[in-house]
């Protein structure tokens, strides 16, 4: 490309791992600063013959440090990155007679939940690569009990006599939710088959004393609107 790292000097809070080297790419278009060693900077593509794990499968830098192997969620959990299935694993999944991928977690329709960004390359786009022909997804954080609400009641409705589409079964739930009364709520807990009794006591706890039997809980689009349908 005729690139070296001269002509991309460093900005105020920028580190080299922020830029792993792509095809093409040697050593040398990349001097060392101080304090810097030739480990903070792991080969990919054609520097080891095509055999490294890209960065967009490992995090940025290709394959992860031990001190950087591991992840922590919001909930202050800890994951193995080596653990968990990676985008480039789901690009290779065979999906192809897969109805629906739901992916009710936090923030998964999203492609950097940390800056503005036009990247389209995410969850959504890696399932539908793989063959599936419906992804649903969430655009920010999700409350546990209200999802897990929603949820069941759009399989409800996916499993119902009239089998309606995707996009047809989220709206109806995201709406029922929207409007679902304390009253309807513990009605509808105890009726429910996909619901544990854990879970129903849970719920049925939480709601039974200091509530009006008509006050909507989930009314903010907080609850309902992150959700969204993709596909036909």
């Amino acid at each position: 490309m005729g690139e070296t790292g001269e002509d991309f000097p460093l900005v105020s809070g920028e580190k080299r791992e922020d830029f792993p080297l792509v095809s093409g790419e040697t050593r040398e278009d990349f001097p060392l600063l101080s304090g810097e060693t030739r480990e903070d900077f792991p080969l990919v593509s054609e520097e080891t013959g095509g055999n490294e794990t890209p960065p967009l499968a490992r995090g940025a830098g290709g394959v992860p440090s031990e001190e950087k192997r591991y992840i922590r969620s919001r909930r202050g959990e800890t994951f193995d990155i080596a653990e968990c299935l990676t985008l480039t694993e789901i690009f290779d999944l065979q999906l192809s007679k897969c109805r629906l991928v739901a992916l009710s977690a936090c923030e998964t329709a999203l492609t950097d939940a940390t800056d503005i960004t036009d990247e389209y390359i995410g969850l959504t786009s890696g399932f539908f690569y793989a063959g599936a022909t419906s992804v649903l997804s969430t655009l920010w954080a999700v409350n546990d009990v209200s999802t897990a609400i929603l949820m069941i009641k759009f399989y409800e409705l996916l499993g119902s006599e009239s089998r309606p589409a995707v996009s047809v079964a989220l709206r109806e739930s995201q709406l029922w939710l929207r409007d679902l009364s304390v009253g309807d709520l513990l009605k509808w807990v105890a009726a429910s088959e996909l619901l544990s009794s854990a879970h129903k006591e849970k719920i049925q706890n939480r709601y039974r004393r200091g509530f009006k039997q008509d006050y909507q809980p989930y009314q903010s689009p907080m609850y309902w609107a992150p959700f969204c349908a993709v596909g036909q």
